[in-house]
């Protein structure tokens, strides 16, 4: 579970860290652009990621856990879940950047007492199996808050055409690649 979700955190962070310069610069339009573009490749890199690691886990937990084989049926509920951290995974750095971190403190403070109330009620009732639901529910209200607050906040565009815009080989293409010597 940490290891998959290191890696999909990691491309949201690396695409942070190249994009900070223009939501600290106050640049708009273009941090409008980059933020849908940056939002579609991280969530398109981790859904491969998320169905590759549901393929192969029950084989993995098998090979190296045998005892907690029995647990792998709860794998799609925190598969699920990383996959929607990435949502704020993407916001956060635009939320930094811009000094409006304020806009993630709301969804969290509407999102933890649902958490609370969540977890406590379904796990008394259906014990691991309420506590992934859970989980899962409190993780997917809370990305969804990001969301809605950070596009209310900066109006920001999150269409799927934002991905069409991502066009690497096309610029690659175009570009001389010449050696130096």
């Amino acid at each position: 579970y940490k290891i998959v979700l290191f890696i999909m955190a990691l491309v949201p962070s690396a695409l942070s860290t190249v994009l900070f310069p223009y939501y600290s610069r106050g640049n708009i339009t273009r941090q409008r652009e980059l933020f849908g573009q940056a939002f579609w490749l991280s969530f398109s890199i981790s859904i491969p990621i998320g169905l590759l690691t549901l393929l192969f886990l029950p084989t993995f937990i098998g090979l190296f856990f045998p005892a907690y084989v029995a647990s792998v049926y709860l794998a799609p509920f925190f598969i699920l879940a990383m996959i929607s951290n990435v949502i704020s995974t993407s916001i956060d750095p635009l939320l930094n950047g811009t000094n409006k971190f304020y806009v993630g403190i709301k969804a969290l403070l509407i999102s933890i007492p649902i958490n609370l109330f969540l977890t406590m009620w379904l796990t008394k009732i259906y014990s691991i199996h309420g506590t992934a639901v859970a989980l899962l529910v409190s993780s997917l209200v809370l990305n969804s808050l990001f969301l809605y607050f950070a596009k209310r906040e900066f109006d920001l565009d999150i269409s799927p055409n934002q991905l069409y815009k991502l066009n690497f080989l096309g610029k690659l293409k175009n570009k001389k690649v010449g050696i130096r010597s």
